[in-house]
């Protein structure tokens, strides 16, 4: 049951096709609070020169030869650079490297890297370590940790692996967030039907063609460990880049650039039918070889190094080739790019606490970030309408459509970008069994008695600690909900979107869509939305510890409103600065 084979990355690639760097050269200047563990980074690549913290623990670097420092270069410069296509701006902070994977000395060849962990060793010990060295010092900045490798022989079935079981353990005792790839699945693609068949068909067609041949196998696309952590947030991709055009070659795009989960992706539900993975970042346009013979239904994937794809930082196998770069796609991806936008909402909040707009101590910084990583999350609707089709008869919809894109795709600027028709509210505490914390969110005055469409999203996210010898494994079940009537007796007058109200119980996010569009009540100047978060033991008896969650809030009515809701919600709360800590009721 637990001697399996250990995690690995395998980088498959055609030597020849690749770029050089033009990149300015950039250094950051403050300390980190991510952590990369994989493998061992090109340190000196013009991309990522004096950008990157280097514990090399388990001296690994010896063992590497030139052209070999390949996963982890990657996730670095998508961490550090975004997609070099975007030309984004470099993170001031720095990234902090722990290799924990090194080069397969006996799979050495010209087109293939293999990074693993030796045979003899397990990966969940070189995790354990690295993770509590990150943490030995009283003064660690780290918050956030990035996992973009993973087992590929240990497929999630019903019960967590050793590896995410341990990861919860850790995210728990430290208040830290893993942000961890859902896995690729790199198996030819069974169309079907002949790809001359294939070829006649219109775009819509030949879209829904691919999804239908990717869902006929879903049980071999399910998630690899550790994936299925509860605590962590496990990234999907989406296919999707910068890139812009390309040349087609001998290659063919089976979704037509659709914004729309990769076919590569590998697919939810989580532990117990939670919501897995809950987020989406781009993984980049992932094509597919063109058969040979119109006659064929078996298509393979293309991995070469160029467009489209993310444009990213390699190492060259000259010796001083410190400025390569080529075009790569997959989950890792998707969570490097997820870890950089974890690091800008944390940049965000530390603004807000600098300028005294918020109170996030410490030990719930990771926990907010967490939740306002999923606050920003939208299923596309170029997905919802691909997927419907092709569902079309199951009774829970809503649960199957997550098993796709989960909560879907992270749109960062509006995260973090309020506007005068939107405001976001952020609330963050610990709580303990038999408690329940009361929030009132303020309702604008001007809303009173119209008839405008409006969106409220709110989004709980915990750490709960874990029982490995209790079936349900998460101790802490927290829940939030409206105080005193369902959500549509609320003045809003609103009703639940997207995900299916009981499964996003199930994990450690909650996560709801609601919107209205009926005429709201005439409510008194002074109305306030009261919500309570509920906590009660799960896989235990008695729940001694302090649970860390936090509560992210967003109203907002369409652009072409003139109604100053963030203005009327950023008065009412200020009224109140007094009142630091939610109201605790004891059952």
């Amino acid at each position: 049951m637990h001697f399996r084979p250990t995690g690995q990355s395998i980088t498959s690639f055609a030597v020849e096709e690749s770029g050089v760097s033009d990149v300015a050269e950039h250094a950051a200047t403050q300390p980190p609070v991510a952590a990369l563990l994989d493998g061992l980074p090109l340190v000196k690549h013009q991309a990522l020169n004096g950008n990157l913290a280097i514990d090399d623990m388990f001296g690994v670097e010896q063992l590497y030869q030139q052209g070999e420092r390949i996963h982890g270069t990657s996730m670095a410069s998508l961490i550090m650079r975004g997609d070099l296509s975007a030309d984004e701006t470099p993170l001031t902070k720095a990234l902090y490297c722990i290799p924990v994977l090194q080069p397969d000395t006996n799979r050495r060849s010209q087109n293939t890297v293999v990074e693993h962990v030796p045979d003899d060793e397990f990966l969940e010990e070189r995790i354990l370590l690295a993770v509590q060295r990150l943490f030995e010092s009283a003064d660690s900045t780290i918050k956030l940790i990035n996992l973009s490798i993973g087992n590929p022989e240990q497929v999630f079935t019903h019960t967590p692996s050793p590896l995410a079981r341990l990861i919860d353990w850790l995210s728990f005792r430290y208040r830290v967030l893993f942000l961890v790839s859902a896995g690729n699945y790199t198996d030819s693609l069974e169309l079907g039907i002949s790809y001359g068949q294939w070829r006649k068909l219109n775009a819509d067609e030949k879209t829904s063609a691919a999804l239908t041949a990717a869902n006929n196998n879903q049980l071999q696309r399910r998630l690899i460990s550790p994936a299925e952590a509860f605590n962590v947030l496990t990234v999907g991709g989406m296919h999707q880049d910068e890139a812009g055009t390309y040349s087609v070659a001998n290659r063919i795009d089976l979704l037509s650039n659709l914004t729309i989960p990769s076919l590569i992706s590998r697919l939810g539900h989580g532990f117990k039918r939670s919501v897995k993975p809950e987020i989406y970042f781009p993984a980049g346009r992932q094509l597919f070889n063109e058969p040979f013979t119109d006659s064929q239904s078996n298509i393979s994937l293309n991995n070469s190094l160029s467009s489209p794809g993310h444009k990213v930082a390699w190492a060259g196998s000259a010796q001083g080739d410190l400025h390569k770069i080529v075009f790569t796609r997959g989950t890792s991806n998707a969570t490097a790019l997820a870890t950089r936008a974890a690091i800008r909402v944390y940049e965000e909040l530390e603004q807000l606490i600098a300028q005294g707009e918020a109170q996030i101590s410490n030990e719930l910084m990771a926990v907010t970030i967490k939740a306002l990583m999923v606050h920003g999350a939208r299923q596309p609707q170029d997905a919802i309408n691909s997927f419907k089709e092709m569902l079309e008869g199951p009774r829970q919809l809503k649960e199957a459509l997550a098993r796709y894109m989960g909560y879907g795709q992270v749109d960062l600027n509006w995260l973090l970008r309020n506007t005068q028709q939107r405001a976001t509210v952020i609330g963050s505490g610990e709580i303990t069994q038999n408690q329940i914390h009361e929030y009132r969110f303020p309702l604008p005055q001007a809303l009173a008695g119209e008839k405008h469409w409006r969106k409220l999203v709110i989004t709980l996210a915990w750490f709960s600690p874990i029982n490995t010898n209790h079936a349900n494994l998460r101790e802490a079940k927290l829940e939030l909900s409206p105080a005193t009537s369902p959500w549509d007796k609320t003045p809003l007058v609103i009703q639940r979107m997207q995900s299916d109200h009981n499964q996003v119980k199930r994990g450690t996010v909650q996560h709801e869509i609601l919107e209205g569009a009926k005429e709201i009540s005439a409510y008194q100047d002074g109305e306030e939305l009261l919500l309570h978060i509920s906590c009660k033991p799960d896989a235990t008896q008695q729940l001694d510890e302090l649970i860390p969650y936090s509560l992210a809030v967003t109203l907002e009515v369409k652009e072409d409103v003139q109604i100053p809701i963030y203005q009327q919600i950023r008065a009412k709360i200020q009224q109140k600065v007094q009142v630091t800590t939610p109201v605790r009721i004891k059952l």
